[in-house]
């Protein structure tokens, strides 16, 4: 899905365009303090700042304490807006082969609109009717009554300063791939084509209206699309022309709108998955062009990282210290990535969601859930998180960080590393079958955390955690082994990201 949806955007703006943008390692590496030093310089003036505050104050003494605490920077260059063309990739059949998937993930793009479009507000009923929510025609048609697609969705896009990209995304398994294109082509014809029902705009417009108000419920998040609106030259009352504007559009034009500004003949088609599995050839729809998704590295030295042992220390001589540190030797030497946690990939409990979580000690996880509704990305670092969702970004709950923070440290390779640490406790409490194989139940407490390990007490294999959680006593089972590095060396080495399995400890 990440794949796709970054491809897409490359299609519909054109590979070198800013907005199809991606960080690569070799991109990233190239950036210089000299670089950033001449930015700062080129645009961080006052002549080009808005200042906007919210809160409990005096609105002129407030004023008095800002123009005196600013007032005196010296102006600066007057930042001009880049001039930035579209340059969209030819409409066609575009191909990432992805052999180790079952699913493939499809994208239709070409140019969207800007927010100061005539026709803004009726596309804005059109995308909610089309592929907004659960009643939408591409939900209910392809996903629930044709049961091609995991998910489904899309609309014309807007930006307020640039076009967007009109997107259609869906996700279906690998023998359904060019029934779910028709699918999507056939609804488009559709909407174009076909009339829409008054119950269709009665949907679609409460749909909008209910939630609109959710995004202006806070002085604060008033003032942050006030600064918006000013920031981009937007009439200052846009959003109060927002209510009346959807409510007068009409089905007529919705219709028309969606034969204006959804151009079957531009757009561009693109499939991640594995072709020996489709259910058709997508040379169907004419020449396919490959996509090569290889990381470009450049020239980026020590982008992997270092690496460290993993070892038992000397001194820890309670059986509980010697257990951990068996588990840790027992399969001889062995070189981490310093401070990274491998990749962990699989279902989530009883929802069977496939998650992919990445783990950077002591405070930094990014997990990504892949749910029937979509991709959902969560990350926390330090003390602060946030969720992504659909294009909409929110802050984590405090105590969803909080949780995410904890759960870094009840990690195999977090504790391991605690066996000298006088905060923490490794005691032996008993014994527990796991499957045909006796193990010791090697208790480790400290720092609010208490997790239960049962480990084989001849290879050292951790077999098993089980730990407390508020929804009940949590067990993650492992069953798969393997070194990520074993030179023999007791020497720092450099060392590869571990290989990505579904399900494994590594």
């Amino acid at each position: 899905m990440g794949i796709a949806s970054r491809e897409a955007a490359r299609l519909g703006y054109g590979k070198d365009n800013p907005y199809a943008r991606i960080a690569e390692y070799d991109t990233v590496a190239a950036v210089t303090r000299d670089d950033l030093v001449a930015w700062h310089k080129k645009y961080v003036h006052p002549n080009n700042m808005i200042v906007g505050i919210v809160g409990d104050f005096d609105s002129k003494a407030m004023e008095q304490k800002l123009r005196k605490a600013l007032g005196a920077l010296p102006k600066g260059p007057q930042a001009v807006s880049p001039k930035i063309a579209m340059a969209p990739a030819k409409p066609g059949v575009y191909f990432v082969k992805k052999d180790d998937v079952t699913q493939s993930n499809i994208r239709m793009v070409h140019a969207g609109v800007r927010k100061d479009d005539p026709d803004y507000y009726t596309l804005q009923v059109m995308n909610e009717l089309f592929g907004g929510g659960f009643s939408a025609r591409l939900f209910s048609n392809i996903r629930t009554k044709k049961g091609l697609a995991y998910s489904v969705g899309g609309g014309v896009g807007s930006q307020y300063d640039h076009a967007a990209l009109f997107t259609l995304a869906m996700g279906t398994k690998s023998q359904s791939t060019v029934a779910a294109i028709d699918a999507l082509f056939e609804e488009i014809d559709k909407l174009q084509n076909e009339p829409i029902s008054d119950d269709e705009m009665r949907r679609a417009k409460d749909s909008i209206l209910n939630s609109f108000i959710f995004q202006y419920d806070s002085k604060q998040k008033v003032l942050n699309q006030q600064l918006r609106l000013e920031y981009y030259g937007y009439p200052k009352d846009f959003l109060e022309k927002y209510q009346a504007a959807v409510e007068g559009v009409t089905a007529a034009q919705v219709s028309a709108a969606a034969k204006k500004h959804i151009r079957k003949g531009e757009i561009a088609v693109l499939v991640v998955g594995k072709d020996a599995d489709f259910d058709a050839p997508l040379s169907k729809y004419g020449t396919v062009t490959p996509i090569d998704i290889t990381i470009p590295i450049g020239r980026v030295e020590g982008a992997r990282g270092s690496c460290r042992r993993f070892r038992r220390r000397q001194g820890a001589d309670d059986e509980g210290r010697r257990c951990d540190g068996r588990q840790r030797e027992a399969r001889g030497p062995q070189e981490l990535q310093d401070g990274l946690d491998p990749h962990v990939k699989g279902p989530m409990g009883e929802m069977a969601l496939d998650a992919d979580e990445t783990t950077i000690f002591p405070d930094r996880q990014r997990q990504v859930l892949k749910t029937p509704m979509g991709e959902m990305t969560m990350v926390v670092s330090g003390t602060a998180g946030f969720m992504s969702m659909a294009g909409n970004l929110r802050d984590l709950p405090g105590s969803q960080t909080k949780g995410m923070l904890d759960s870094i440290r009840d990690t195999p390779m977090w504790l391991g590393g605690r066996a000298n640490d006088p905060a923490y406790t490794f005691s032996i409490t008993g014994d527990a079958k796991v499957g045909e194989i006796d193990t010791k139940i090697l208790e480790i407490s400290g720092d609010g955390i208490r997790v239960k390990w049962c480990v084989d007490p001849k290879t050292g294999d951790l077999l098993r955690t089980i730990k407390s959680t508020p929804q009940g006593e949590q067990q993650v089972d492992f069953s798969d082994f393997r070194d990520v590095s074993a030179s023999g060396s007791p020497s720092r080495a450099p060392c590869a990201p571990p290989a990505r399995t579904p399900g494994s400890l590594r």
